[in-house]
């Protein structure tokens, strides 16, 4: 009975019509759709009764999908049912609103990548500028454009060019919404046109660092008569073998205009098969296998071939020397960033800004903090018991640990650093050594240090 009350709404209305002629009920509306997370309000001003004695209810027929509270209709899930509105002094004289819920996960921030996009029908018809939204989004936009001189693909960003001309595009959402223009070019003439000599390495591709003026211009061309290099008339390059090379550039920078030839050098270095590097301990140069912030390292670069340290590029460390030449490769000190998962990267870099090879490592870092003391016996780490304490025995069966050996680990590994061991039995710290071998019983306890700093404690129980 309470969740009919909570369903439906009755209304007994003030004036009644006793008018001849047969009750009627009706809605401006015959379809409704709300979106899940919103509410829909029945204006009771768009409800028309004629000829009714009575007031009349609002209902939903299927509380699954939605349900009435007054003149409120609140969405349970998607689908669809029907909201009827009837009268109470007679069922059979209603008006059914067909409700249809709908689940949209509306675009609440987006982003383009590119405001304006060039297409050069000489070499292409097509380019992407897609759209990012956020998480989830399967809202439908609205999306406008002169489909005579493009087509666009909101969902890939594909833009597909059908004539010379410019547009914009306009995707627009329910609450926000994003534009570009987009020019289908056929010769945009080179004004100004930038390159210096560079380093690149054998068997790379690549693209030569140039600029141009204006950004849009493609009245150029890169040849070159060397063996050495392979060259594309747009700049990009394949390193075919170690050497010099000249490469020539010719651009038109206004109709029937003499051409301007310019050329620069191309050193190309001997291929670089692979490299990698090392985290080392910065006091004895050694391979480690743990890490603590705040702690200094050192890198180590390792390839063959004739690398510049500019051509070396080390990411996501903080520095505190320059790359020094070792053999083998480089070396630099740094520290961590950060606690936790740190990704060392270091790219092999040339003509400027071409990444030839890349390597990564994820590691983890700890704090002083984050080592905890183990206690082992023989080969087998040993636990407290519930009170706390470890339990050793005097008399030695060789089942039972009658001795223990302190260790600083993080995760359970063991780590090299230098533990200092105290064993505070009488209330005053007294400096030990890692192994507690017990000469009777009792009680005892230790207290440990790295580096001055307290790293835990215990109470060890002979029996």
């Amino acid at each position: 009975m309470k969740k009919i009350l909570s369903v439906l709404f009755l209304i007994v209305c003030s004036l009644v019509c006793v008018a001849c002629g047969n009750p009627t009920i009706s809605y401006t509306k015959d379809k409704i759709t709300i979106n899940m997370g919103y509410n829909y309000v029945i204006s009771s001003s768009d409800i028309e009764a004629k000829n009714a004695r009575g007031g009349y209810e609002i209902v939903s027929l299927d509380e699954d999908i939605a349900e009435v509270n007054g003149y409120i209709i609140t969405p349970k899930q998607k689908g669809e049912t029907t909201i009827r509105i009837r009268l109470l002094d007679d069922n059979s004289i209603k008006f059914d609103i067909k409700l249809t819920v709908t689940e949209i996960t509306y675009a609440e921030n987006i982003s383009i990548d590119d405001t304006l996009v060039y297409i050069n029908m000489n070499s292409t018809t097509e380019a992407y500028n897609p759209i990012t939204f956020n998480a989830g989004c399967n809202e439908i936009p609205e999306v406008t454009y002169d489909n005579e001189i493009i087509d666009y693909d909101y969902i890939s960003g594909k833009i597909t060019a059908k004539k010379l001309g410019e547009t914009v595009v306009v995707v627009m959402f329910r609450q926000c919404n994003v534009s570009f223009r987009v020019r289908v070019i056929d010769k945009i003439f080179t004004t100004v046109l930038n390159v210096k000599d560079c380093v690149v390495v054998e068997g790379y591709d690549g693209k030569f660092n140039f600029s141009v003026f204006p950004d849009n211009a493609n009245t150029y061309s890169f040849f070159t008569t060397s063996s050495l290099l392979s060259v594309t008339p747009t700049g990009y390059y394949s390193a075919l073998e170690a050497g010099e090379a000249t490469v020539y550039c010719e651009y038109t920078s206004a109709v029937d205009a003499v051409p301007i030839l310019i050329n620069f050098k191309v050193t190309i270095i001997d291929r670089v098969e692979e490299f990698d590097f090392q985290i080392l301990d910065y006091t004895n140069s050694q391979q480690v296998n743990y890490f603590i912030y705040d702690r200094k390292y050192k890198l180590k670069i390792n390839f063959t071939g004739d690398i510049s340290n500019k051509n070396v590029v080390v990411s996501n460390i903080n520095m505190v020397s320059s790359l020094e030449a070792v053999d083998g490769g480089y070396i630099v000190d740094f520290y961590f960033k950060n606690l936790g998962e740190n990704i060392i990267k270091v790219d092999l870099c040339f003509d400027g800004e071409n990444v030839a090879l890349t390597q990564e490592k994820n590691v983890h870092v700890s704090s002083l903090t984050d080592i905890k003391i183990i206690a082992k016996w023989s080969a087998y780490i040993q636990n407290v018991t519930s009170d706390g304490k470890y339990y050793i025995y005097l008399d030695y069966d060789g089942l039972k640990p009658n001795y223990l050996e302190f260790y600083p680990s993080i995760n359970d590994e063991i780590i090299g650093e230098e533990l200092t061991v105290y064993n505070t039995t009488s209330g005053f710290p007294i400096e030990d050594d890692n192994s507690f071998i017990p000469t009777q019983a009792g009680e005892y306890s230790f207290s440990f240090e790295i580096g001055g700093m307290s790293v835990g404690e215990c109470i060890v129980v002979v029996v």
